[in-house]
């Protein structure tokens, strides 16, 4: 079995469609967070996948229904680091947790490995105190899948 992180990545990059910001504009990454200097050496957004934890429920003798939170942490560089820059980039922000979304509600059945998702909940953190200032949003995703 993939692990739950590399798919939603497969399904989010595959699935996009948005014109602003392209594929092209976004790094999507799978793994352990990186410091902000090693985040935004090529782009300016970047997307990633961390797996947090598994909850095991017995479903009968014959498998067992694993729960599993992936949470989808969304970064945008505030640039210019303006007030302007900063609401031009919540708009932005806000377009992308959309297209996430709606990526995840329309293929809740259809993701390699994994029986349903759908979203737990998502909060903004962000570092606006930072250099380079940072929109940063997390996107909880629920996974469940038999063993």
């Amino acid at each position: 079995m993939n692990d739950p992180a590399q798919s939603l990545k497969t399904l989010i990059e595959s699935n996009w469609t948005l014109s602003s910001p392209s594929k092209n504009d976004i790094t999507f990454r799978v793994g352990e967070p990186v410091n902000l200097a090693e985040r935004f050496l090529k782009r300016n957004i970047s997307i990633e996948f961390h797996r947090l934890r598994a909850v095991s429920q017995p479903r009968n003798k014959a498998r067992t229904i694993i729960r599993e939170l992936t949470p989808i942490h969304i970064w945008i560089r505030v640039t210019p680091a303006t007030e302007h820059g900063k609401e031009s980039k919540q708009t932005l922000r806000q377009a992308i947790i959309d297209h996430i979304k709606s990526i995840i509600k329309n293929n809740a059945e259809s993701v390699t490995d994994i029986k349903y998702i759908y979203q737990g909940g998502d909060q903004h953190v962000d570092q606006l105190g930072d250099e380079p200032p940072v929109l940063h949003s997390v996107i909880n995703v629920v996974c469940l899948y038999w063993m």
